[in-house]
């Protein structure tokens, strides 16, 4: 698997609303490259269009451990934390 036609393969497939799909490639992703960031945060912002949200926040939490450094990981996880009713953990997020 080359790692950036599929990373690039699973965001096509976000861009067209193939959330399964694009998760799939993510999902293998993992399975090779555990801490691979991209893949980690589209998860968890499929896991979040999906209303799967404490799987959102696990995968956004583990991008943000691997690079604490992108203000979008943050944000995502803000709203995933929200939808949860976790507000004040959220407010801390965003």
């Amino acid at each position: 698997m080359n790692i950036d036609k599929a990373t690039q393969s699973a965001f096509n497939y976000y861009h067209e609303g193939k959330l399964d799909e694009a998760g799939q490639i993510c999902e293998k992703i993992l399975g090779k490259w555990p801490n691979n960031l991209n893949a980690l945060h589209l998860l968890g912002i499929i896991y979040y269009q999906s209303k799967q949200y404490a799987l959102s926040i696990r995968f956004l939490k583990r991008a943000i451990q691997n690079n604490p450094n992108i203000a979008d990981t943050y944000f995502n996880l803000g709203a995933s934390l929200k939808k949860q009713g976790q507000d004040e953990e959220a407010a801390a997020s965003y």
